[in-house]
């Protein structure tokens, strides 16, 4: 499947603007919920604060990738069922350790390798969340899922990082509106080849 980053970039402004102020809300809410948390959780022992990171980074990532395709398909998948649902707050911590695990290595032997399995392995999060599947199953399908567009999707992350950096640079504001565009891209992706 060919994919064009002009036209992911487009259509997610198209669904950005669409709903813009749902979108900004939530993604305040986040920021501000998650800056709580490391002012109530940033004193605690560093073992015991480093799991309540990857606990509520989990989380997070649950609410993020429920709320963005809920908003591309046009559904509503309550949040606060996928959050209860502690099989998949499991089998993501599971994955994302294994995955920080691999890219880790990766980035060991000679930072290609990294690269690669970080590109290849982004839509991981997504499947466990989507599908219910195990980890290393969702490693597989991530993988799978990605064959042939590494280049693309390479291509896609630069842009998504430079239009981070460039929001950032507009007084932090900028953000409220670059990384809800690119997380949207990602998830428009991820729909978009799990189409096949």
């Amino acid at each position: 499947m060919d994919l064009y980053i002009d036209q992911i970039i487009s259509a997610s402004w198209k669904t950005l603007t669409k709903n813009l102020k749902k979108i900004i809300l939530f993604f305040v809410a986040v920021g501000v919920i998650s800056i709580i948390n490391v002012a109530i959780f940033s004193q605690l022992d560093t073992i015991l604060s480093n799991i309540e990171s990857w606990i509520f980074g989990a989380l997070v990532q649950i609410a993020m990738v429920t709320f963005m395709i809920n908003i591309l398909k046009k559904r509503k998948t309550k949040i606060s069922d996928r959050l209860k649902d502690y099989m998949i707050v499991l089998k993501l911590l599971a994955a994302n350790f294994l995955s920080a695990i691999v890219i880790f290595l990766g980035f060991l032997a000679l930072i290609v390798p990294g690269i690669v399995f970080a590109v290849r392995l982004q839509f991981v999060s997504f499947l466990i969340i989507e599908k219910g599947i195990g980890p290393i199953e969702a490693v597989k399908a991530s993988w799978k899922l990605t064959k042939n567009n590494f280049y693309s999707l390479l291509g896609l992350g630069i842009v998504s990082l430079l239009l981070n950096v460039f929001g950032f640079f507009l007084l932090v504001v900028g953000l409220l509106v670059t990384v809800p565009l690119t997380s949207l891209a990602q998830a428009y992706v991820y729909l978009k080849l799990s189409e096949k």
